[in-house]
């Protein structure tokens, strides 16, 4: 089971560094940011440390009670090591090569250390070094393909099955003005006397200003809106001086959640990154929870 979830996870990991939008335009973020800390109170933490030019360099996170995860991205964004902190140091669970010239790529299950174990997930690159196909060890008929916009934008992903390759799922983005995403839609083929049914659907609502206010998720059922799954709400209370948020709400099935942000910039001294490296550690060698 731990490997079913590991390569799921894997996939959505390389996935998103298929975006064109950079994790700094995906979380909303203005100015020199160089370490956002996000804590949505007893529940989990994830940080996300900045290179200069503004490219996410590390990301760390941790729901209550579970493990503390860390990857590390190159200069296009794309994850290259992923592991996790354990007795208070890093435990490496896989690593990616990335082959410019055959525009190819390989991801290698770890020992602990940047050392090759087994061959997990591997593909195709396109031009501009992104994964094109996405293909699991040993099964060379079942594959992921992603289709990119004139921006860059990931907008569709298919899954296929079978030595004909038939497209049994697809994802679908949709992006706004600003570059914002908009919307995402889910369908699957279950029926091979019927077309690609719409199962379900994510629309994203932002204020004039650019700050995300709804998230709606929408069940279809033979392709007609048959309820509203989710709907996530966001009431912001607290900014900073380059117009990030430090404090919102989010509401959602009744409960109300405080989510708090802490931000260091370039050319502040502070280190707020090492702060969250120390905190993840202690948190695991003590077992405790975010407050």
């Amino acid at each position: 089971m731990r490997t079913v979830l590991f390569v799921v996870a894997l996939l959505l990991v390389l996935s998103s560094g298929a975006m064109a939008q950079s994790k700094m335009e995906a979380l909303g973020l203005r100015g020199p940011v160089k370490v956002v800390v996000e804590v949505v109170v007893k529940e989990s933490l994830v940080s996300y440390s900045f290179s200069k030019d503004g490219k996410i360099e590390v990301k760390v996170s941790s729901m209550v009670g579970r493990d503390v995860y860390m990857n590390k991205y190159d200069g296009l964004e794309r994850i290259y090591v992923g592991g996790r902190i354990e007795n208070g140091s890093e435990e490496k669970d896989f690593y990616t090569e990335y082959d410019e010239e055959k525009k190819e790529y390989h991801v290698w299950n770890c020992d602990g250390e940047e050392k090759k174990k087994q061959l997990f997930v591997y593909g195709k690159l396109d031009e501009q070094g992104r994964p094109e196909t996405v293909i699991i060890a040993g099964s060379m008929s079942d594959q992921m393909k992603n289709t990119y916009d004139s921006r860059g934008n990931l907008v569709v992903r298919e899954s296929r099955e079978g030595t004909e390759s038939k497209v049994v799922s697809k994802t679908e983005h949709q992006y706004g003005e600003k570059n914002q995403l908009a919307r995402t839609r889910y369908l699957r083929w279950d029926d091979p006397s019927k077309s690609m049914q719409l199962t379900d659907e994510v629309v994203y609502h932002y204020d004039q200003d650019g700050y995300l206010v709804r998230v709606e998720r929408i069940r279809f059922e033979a392709g007609k809106e048959k309820e509203t799954k989710e709907d996530r709400r966001y009431e912001y209370i607290f900014f900073d001086s380059y117009g990030n948020w430090t404090k919102r709400f989010c509401y959602e099935d009744g409960k109300e959640l405080l989510e708090e942000r802490s931000i260091s910039y370039y050319g502040e001294g502070f280190d707020l990154f090492q702060e969250v490296l120390g905190f993840a550690k202690l948190r695991i060698m003590n077992k405790g929870a975010v407050r």
